[in-house]
């Protein structure tokens, strides 16, 4: 059986070709492909999810504490966060999750490449990074407040000694944690973005 034109590109890809057509192998291509888009479908399926779950935190939180109006405006201004992300994230979710049907593989693999890019190496990626620590302190402070069962103005005014340490202690160790795991999550999206962004190489070096 010969293999061609989708022959040499698994070869670039997996050094053992099965005994298939050139048609049965470009349809391994594009299982291949969509293994790895799932992969980012799951990153953003779960923040869809956290960021409702965040929502319903948050208003049930704020609704709890009418008598404390800082703490109110910190829990809206997260929820505005929350917001966007949610829906960003729905939107990405729906733009990958879309398969291509007619359209080439390569058209189809160039198309998710450029949104990814977008969102994993583009402006959006600092915009992110910029926003993990502030998003971090506010979601802290929603969380730490609530469950001490105090004003806003209170805890940051520092009165109790014990109260402080555990503030300060709580931020610096879960700030050290989640940048670690932001950077950690965006090492997971560049290598698999580097692997579609190879494969779209070799089927453009096979055209």
């Amino acid at each position: 059986m010969e293999n061609t034109e989708w022959g040499n590109v698994w070869k670039k890809i997996d050094s053992v070709i099965p005994n298939k057509s050139d048609k049965e192998l470009e349809q391994l291509l594009r299982v291949k492909t969509r293994k790895t888009i799932r992969k980012f479908l799951l990153v953003y399926g779960i923040a869809i999810l956290v960021s409702a779950g965040f929502l319903l935190f948050l208003f049930f939180t704020a609704k709890n504490r009418p008598e404390d109006l800082p703490y109110q405006i910190n829990n809206l201004v997260l929820g505005m966060i929350s917001l966007v992300s949610l829906v960003s994230g729905i939107v990405a979710w729906y733009k990958l999750q879309k398969y291509p049907g007619r359209q080439s593989l390569k058209s189809w693999l160039n198309e998710k490449i450029r949104l990814l890019n977008s969102w994993t190496e583009g402006k959006k990626r600092w915009t992110f990074i910029v926003l993990i620590p502030v998003i971090y302190l506010l979601t802290f402070l929603s969380i730490h407040i609530y469950f001490e069962e105090k004003l806003l103005l209170d805890v940051l005014a520092l009165r109790d000694e014990e109260s402080a340490s555990g503030l300060f202690a709580g931020l610096a160790v879960g700030l050290i944690a989640s940048l670690y795991a932001a950077k950690k999550m965006r090492a997971f999206r560049a290598k698999n973005l580097a692997y579609l962004k190879s494969l779209f190489n070799q089927l453009v070096g096979e055209a």
